[in-house]
């Protein structure tokens, strides 16, 4: 509820006080030397219990009375009948209007998730911890997009304005078309919001979807782990139960590209950086980090999975020759022109597999026999082309080679074949 009491806070509070006045205690009248710490922690137990339960209560009243309103809940009891009731309502609105399964789950109705969610949340308190304005946020943290319940009906239904406040801070922008802009958008407004309820509902959120996304599409799931989580984990200060179920998530991954992806992630959020910004300029900020994301995705997957030009007639031979790769293409783009230093896409008339060439010739000004080298990668399209120029040809590990050094043969190779 808003404004409600937060009783680890409480008893944190009244155990630090009282702990001060018994160090105290202990320095005046400790004079036996054979007295140890253990029977000082024992006679400071029996203090602490006999009355804590007296000043927590205390506390409660007052930090309750100063919460509600008049015709709010003015006991403890009262309190806490009032907050289970929002619970049992938000249970059965979220029941009723959640509805469908859990994408690639068949078995796994989609408002379970919220129970989930909603339990991670309350695992993270303390037992006696009230807080039921976060505890039903969470369990309605998806009733705007997935359930089709406005804010409006939130609040007309009894829920109290620090839940629908938690909600909304939670919620997509739903007029946004765009899946990624609507999570930016609102990553943005939980940054300048600060608030850590909201915080803790996205992380246990994240969490779960974590704990259950081999049922989503590939690249939803490659987003979720290697540009949610990090920056989550990152903007938010906290790793806990994300940390947990990305470790998890990664670890079913059984190959090479996650250890690539888990250092394009560590550059990820090394791009991230929101003091002073406005919001403008915050969402402007995300929106780089995303798209550097996926071209540094884009480009681990290239290198990792080549493309094999098996069609090709250069493809046929481990050691292609030279009257092979005479007249053998036609330039489809220029990327640089120098006489000594050049790049372009090329095409094999043949079969029209396309290669990233590029021709380097080093000047030592002697007798012009200079050396000379040629490198070929293959690749699939025209998009591929433009990021193998753009990072480099050595960066790949199928390549064809033409060396030509100094005094030397010519030689033709793969690599990485």
């Amino acid at each position: 509820m808003e404004g409600a009491c937060n009783l680890n806070n409480l008893t944190n509070k009244y155990m630090k006080d009282t702990k001060k006045t018994i160090d105290r205690e202990k320095v005046a009248n400790t004079t036996d030397p054979r007295l140890s710490n253990y029977d000082l922690d024992e006679v400071n137990l029996k203090h602490l219990n006999s009355g804590i339960e007296k000043a927590i209560e205390s506390m409660k009243r007052e930090e309750i009375s100063k919460a509600n309103s008049d015709d709010k809940p003015q006991t403890l009891g009262e309190y806490y009948a009032y907050g289970e009731a929002l619970m049992v309502k938000a249970e059965a609105l979220v029941k009723e209007r959640i509805t469908g399964h859990r994408k690639g789950l068949p078995d796994e109705p989609n408002y379970l998730h919220s129970f989930r969610v909603r339990d991670r949340v309350l695992g993270g308190h303390h037992w006696d911890d009230g807080d039921y304005a976060l505890f039903v946020a969470a369990m309605l943290h998806d009733i705007v997009e997935d359930g089709g319940v406005s804010l409006d009906e939130l609040k007309d239904m009894g829920f109290v304005d620090r839940t629908i406040e938690l909600v909304d801070l939670c919620t997509h922008p739903m007029d946004v078309k765009d899946r990624t802009q609507r999570w930016v958008l609102m990553l943005a407004r939980l940054i300048k919001a600060g608030d850590e309820d909201a915080w803790t509902i996205k992380l246990a959120d994240l969490a779960d979807n974590l704990a259950q996304s081999r049922g989503l599409e590939p690249e939803n799931r490659e987003f979720m782990i290697r540009v949610k989580a990090p920056l989550l984990m990152k903007l938010s200060g906290r790793i806990n139960w994300v940390g947990d179920e990305l470790k998890r998530a990664l670890a079913d991954d059984r190959n090479e590209n996650v250890r690539e992806e888990k250092t394009s992630g560590k550059k990820l959020i090394a791009l991230i950086s929101v003091k002073g910004k406005t919001d403008e300029q915050l969402v402007d900020e995300l929106n780089q980090a995303v798209r550097k994301y996926r071209e540094a995705s884009a480009l681990t997957a290239l290198q990792q999975n080549p493309c094999v030009p098996a069609q090709c007639h250069l493809w046929a031979k481990e050691n292609p020759t030279g009257e092979d790769l005479n007249f053998a293409f036609d330039v489809v783009k220029t990327y640089s022109d120098d006489s000594h230093d050049s790049r372009r896409l090329i095409k094999c008339k043949q079969c029209g597999q396309l290669y990233v060439r590029e021709f380097y010739e080093t000047i030592d000004w002697k007798d012009g026999e200079d050396p000379q080298y040629v490198t070929y990668v293959p690749v699939a399209n025209e998009t591929d082309a433009d990021m193998v120029n753009k990072s480099g040809l050595r960066a790949f590990k199928l390549r064809l080679h033409i060396d030509w050094p100094k005094g030397e043969d010519r030689k033709i190779y793969w690599a990485g074949r």
